[in-house]
């Protein structure tokens, strides 16, 4: 798929850097990924947090600049077209996702952008557990 001398183009979205297990994850991840084949960036959805500090300083942050408390379905669609745009700037090999709703967002956005990457995701919740406690809940956690 890739030649040797490519290097191998991920973009890391994350809502933001507050501290957290997966904000601390996506940073670890970005800090030891190899260098001399990935060429990284990070796409937050608000430059902000504890971690921001923490980038390593040869890896690109793109700030989409969105208001994340609040989030509605207006608020979603102008990430989701900002995120469309990113990705179609960028053309990642490789888009990854971590958290609830910046899954779903960023899913979309790549259908919508039409570029050839694999999508990984990784979500930290147990979804069987709020099907469980409250299979409407699940609807409206993704679709706020």
């Amino acid at each position: 798929m890739f030649q040797a001398s490519t290097k191998i183009k991920i973009c890391l979205v994350l809502h933001s850097l507050k501290g957290g297990g997966a904000e601390r994850f996506m940073i670890n991840l970005a800090s030891n990924l190899d260098r001399a084949r990935f060429d990284i960036v990070f796409v937050l959805l608000t430059k902000q947090g504890d971690y921001v500090d923490l980038i390593p300083p040869d890896i690109m942050v793109i700030d989409l600049q969105c208001v994340i408390p609040a989030l509605n379905e207006w608020k979603g669609l102008s990430i989701i077209v900002r995120l469309t745009r990113t990705f179609k700037e960028q053309k990642p090999h490789i888009v990854f996702s971590t958290l609830g709703y910046t899954n779903l967002l960023t899913i979309l956005a790549v259908f919508i952008s039409r570029i050839k990457a694999p999508v990984l995701i990784r979500e930290t919740s147990l979804m069987s557990k709020w099907l469980k406690d409250d299979p409407a809940l699940f609807f409206e956690k993704i679709y706020l």
